[in-house]
């Protein structure tokens, strides 16, 4: 497969010639090494990483500044980058650098031939990983270029003819049969997200202070959402037994269990129930598809989602406001799934009938 080959390097047989200048006290002088102790691939990742030094050197770099190797570029980058991002989002870049690291090693130096780029993406794709690759990728391009090294590989244009992964959207029956056998920490985090439009990484951010029990609403702060859009919305159709455990609230959380052993709660749960799920972003599109199907416009249900508007006009009064429209949207969510919980029960207990007859 044929290589992009960087300014300033020639091959002879297995053996690569580096070129460049560098500077000296009387001004600029032309510096060449060739390189042809190991194998030719070898040969020319080190004669690229040598370049590369020269190319710190030029620009007046020290050389304690120099990285030589993949662990040390992403752990210096997360370093430059930490408090100018989100956490989740400085997760995510992490989670990225894990899997490069994994398939690399470590000890990689920081040029790549694009054969190495398309033998990783072969590998992940065999490992049923889809539009991931992409996002990976990007992660390693961004530390390259945030740290001022420079690279010749491109992202294969194939990845973005991937399709998108399916977005699932449970059932009436397998969310009233998750709520029926999930804890009561698991059942508000599942309502807060279904009813009131939490995402995924925001329900766990709330504290007892968000809710009003008196005036009955939950102020959702700017600062814990996607789109720094606050909202506030009535929590009347709240179940009682989860309504009784936020009046008992004597603590600064909300939750008895942490957000990874929710987590796990959740895809224990939903594989007992037919389809395993690990976040809690498919009960917010439950609510967007309930309202649609209860006739409300999507100006409407953003007023629950916290969706940015698609009208000027209504976002002045979508935080404070509109809470009669709010609570409609809030309460056919309520009702479907009152109804879906009521026949959940009526199977249940009709099958148990069915079962104790036949033995009998």
């Amino acid at each position: 497969m044929r290589k992009t080959i960087p300014k300033g390097l020639r091959q002879s047989g297995t053996t690569w010639i580096a070129r460049t200048t560098v500077p000296t006290a009387d001004g600029k002088r032309r510096a060449q090494r060739k390189f042809s102790a190991g194998t030719e691939r070898q040969n020319f990742a080190a004669a690229c990483t040598w370049l590369h030094k020269c190319e710190l050197i030029r620009n007046g770099i020290r050389e304690d500044m120099d990285i030589t190797n993949l662990g040390e570029l992403f752990k210096k980058y997360f370093e430059s980058i930490e408090g100018t991002v989100k956490d989740e989002t400085l997760a995510g870049y992490q989670r990225h650098s894990k899997r490069i690291l994994e398939y690399f090693g470590s000890a990689h130096g920081l040029y790549f031939m694009q054969s190495d780029i398309l033998n990783y993406t072969v590998v992940r794709r065999k490992q049923g990983v889809g539009r991931v690759i992409i996002k990976e990728l990007t992660t390693l391009r961004s530390a390259l270029t945030a740290l001022g090294v420079q690279y010749t590989w491109r992202i294969p244009r194939a990845l973005s003819s991937i399709p998108k992964q399916e977005m699932f959207v449970p059932s009436d029956e397998f969310v009233a049969e998750l709520l029926s056998k999930a804890s009561p920490d698991l059942k508000l985090a599942i309502e807060l997200c279904l009813k009131f439009g939490l995402r995924d990484q925001e329900f766990y951010k709330l504290t007892p202070g968000n809710f009003n029990l008196i005036a009955k609403n939950l102020t959702i702060p700017s600062s814990i959402r996607k789109t720094s859009i606050g909202n506030v919305v009535p929590i009347d159709s709240l179940s009682p037994s989860l309504m009784r455990k936020l009046c008992n609230l004597g603590r600064k959380q909300v939750f008895n269990k942490s957000r990874s052993e929710l987590v796990n709660e959740l895809k224990k749960i939903s594989k007992e129930c037919g389809r395993e799920i690990s976040g809690f972003q498919p009960f917010r599109r439950c609510l967007v598809t309930w309202a649609e199907d209860a006739g409300f416009d999507h100006d409407t249900i953003s007023l629950v989602t916290g969706h940015i508007r698609t009208s000027q006009a209504s976002a002045y009064s979508s935080t404070y406001g509109r809470f009669k429209l709010k609570r409609d949207v809030i309460d056919a969510i309520d009702k479907r799934l009152c109804d879906a919980m009521c026949d959940h029960v009526a199977r249940t207990v009709d099958s148990e009938y069915l079962f104790s007859a036949s033995s009998e």
